[in-house]
């Protein structure tokens, strides 16, 4: 991981972190695009960990990894899974678009490839330690000073004091839910996860023949088996 802890480096990747770099800033994050508070990643601007934290979770699961795409070497986008069980079993997909600059920018999208209408809590986790860059590859983060959090309607504010220094970060979450086309670097990956491929009217056809099979096609049609990747 040396290359990581570089901000003036190339984006990089591994099996198990992501790096995104742009500026005086870089974000390394776990495959998934997490952020785990018991781990020496974060999102780092001129040196200083700005979030130590950033977990996403809906309805209390951690979305299962599937694919990370990094078009620029200041953004990426996750791609996860959820299992959901209903009529048709559908599972749902969680795309995470992120941009590094300065600061971060992340957009979530819950895709439902199913019919049946499914609804769900998406919860962040948030916490910034304002460590030093240097503490935090040293594993001595300290933990002295004063820290607050205060939230509002659309905003949560994270303050640390500590002798005469005063940092801060802002996290905002305005504009509730929008819908919005695929990215198009995700988009080809996010339809073979969805089983766009596959031809479901021959399928269909063959399948009316069984008495067995007549039933099901009615119940499940246009239900399409997801490929992982």
């Amino acid at each position: 991981m040396t290359g990581a802890w570089t901000p003036e480096g190339e984006p990089t990747s591994s099996d198990a972190s992501v790096t995104l770099v742009e500026g005086s800033s870089f974000c390394l994050c776990t495959r998934t695009g997490d952020l785990r508070a018991d781990e020496p990643l974060g999102v780092y601007f001129q040196d200083t960990r700005i979030l130590s934290r950033w977990d996403l979770t809906v309805d209390g699961e951690h979305p299962e990894p599937l694919a990370t795409l990094v078009p620029e070497p200041f953004r990426a986008t996750f791609l996860g899974r959820l299992h959901r069980s209903g009529i048709t079993d559908t599972n749902l997909l969680v795309e995470r678009e992120r941009r590094v600059g300065d600061g971060i920018r992340e957009d979530v999208t819950v895709h439902n490839p199913g019919a049946e209408p499914v609804s769900c809590t998406v919860v962040l986790d948030v916490e910034a330690d304002f460590a030093d860059l240097f503490e935090v590859k040293a594993g001595r983060v300290r933990r002295g000073g004063e820290r607050t959090a205060q939230a509002q309607e659309q905003r949560l504010a994270l303050d640390h004091r500590s002798g005469e220094s005063h940092r801060g970060v802002i996290v905002e979450a305005p504009g509730g839910v929008d819908a919005e086309p695929l990215e198009p670097a995700a988009e080809p990956v996010l339809r073979k996860l969805l089983g766009s491929a596959f031809d479901l009217d021959p399928f269909y056809a063959f399948a009316v023949l069984y008495a067995f099979l007549g039933p099901l096609v009615a119940q499940l049609r246009g239900l399409r088996p997801p490929i992982a990747v």
